[in-house]
């Protein structure tokens, strides 16, 4: 009948097309009304509250991650770097040590979460304790735990723990030059940003993105370094990021600075 509750198949559906239709919070809150009548899963509760953190529901989100019997660190995790991207950081904090308590042992996205968090507080030697625990349970070689590091030690104003981070990651990332070179053209080395720029490129061989090439034009409008610019400009054109607008701004605030008026 089509009065008939909603079953278990229909809200494996929803499992299934959570990230690309909930954009509306009427929804949200219809789907968990039906998920009530059933036992669902960590699996489809973990998608819900995902559902409702992206929609800025962080109230309904916390009731529903409180009320699960057995959350994971899946769940853990989804509420933590959500807290401590909106201002909640020290409840991140809190939920971090309720699931170490519990006997949850953290992943690296959770590590990741936390000294992001870490860098919202400029809570440096918190990082390095945070580090410290993410080496003791093998996460020593994640990239992604070392790029977040080196941004909290970047952030915090200690740009040469970072460089000497960067140093000995085993295997690094896009994200992880773009951090280095940010951060070097923050502190005013600019030869060392070039320097940056050209070995991402022959010692990993990526290819540059967006913010590698804003990066090095900010070091190159830094120094007036107009040659360099036209020539990073070139290579704009070349990527087709012409019409990025981090990128266009960048070349406009290059030229201003350069005493050229246009493009």
């Amino acid at each position: 009948m089509s009065s008939a509750m909603p079953t278990w198949e229909m809200l494996k559906i929803h499992e299934v097309h959570f990230y690309t239709r909930m954009t509306d919070i009427e929804l949200a809150k219809a789907v968990h009304a039906s998920i009530l009548k059933f036992e669902a899963d960590n699996y489809l509760l973990n998608a819900l509250i995902t559902a409702y953190l992206k929609l800025g529901l962080l109230s309904y989100a916390y009731t529903m991650f409180n009320g699960m019997c057995d959350p994971n660190v899946v769940t853990y995790t989804s509420i933590i770097s959500v807290f401590g991207k909106s201002g909640y950081e020290f409840q991140a904090l809190e939920l971090f040590y309720r699931m170490r308590e519990s006997g949850i042992k953290p992943n690296e996205f959770s590590f990741v979460a936390l000294l992001m968090t870490c860098g919202r507080m400029l809570e440096l030697e918190l990082g390095f304790q945070v580090h410290s625990l993410a080496r003791k349970l093998g996460y020593l070689s994640s990239t992604f735990v070392a790029n977040a590091l080196m941004a909290l030690c970047d952030k915090c104003g200690y740009l040469e723990d970072a460089l000497v981070l960067f140093d000995e990651m085993p295997e690094r990332d896009i994200a992880s030059w773009n951090t280095v070179i940010v951060g070097v053209v923050n502190e005013l080395m600019y030869d060392k940003a070039f320097e940056l720029f050209r070995d991402m490129q022959r010692v990993d061989g990526f290819r540059v993105d967006q913010f590698a090439l804003s990066s090095v034009l900010n070091a190159c409008a830094g120094c007036s370094a107009l040659k360099a610019g036209r020539e990073i400009h070139a290579r704009v054109l070349k990527m087709g990021f012409e019409n990025n607008l981090s990128v266009n701004n960048t070349l406009i605030a290059f030229y201003t600075k350069c005493g050229e008026c246009h493009i």
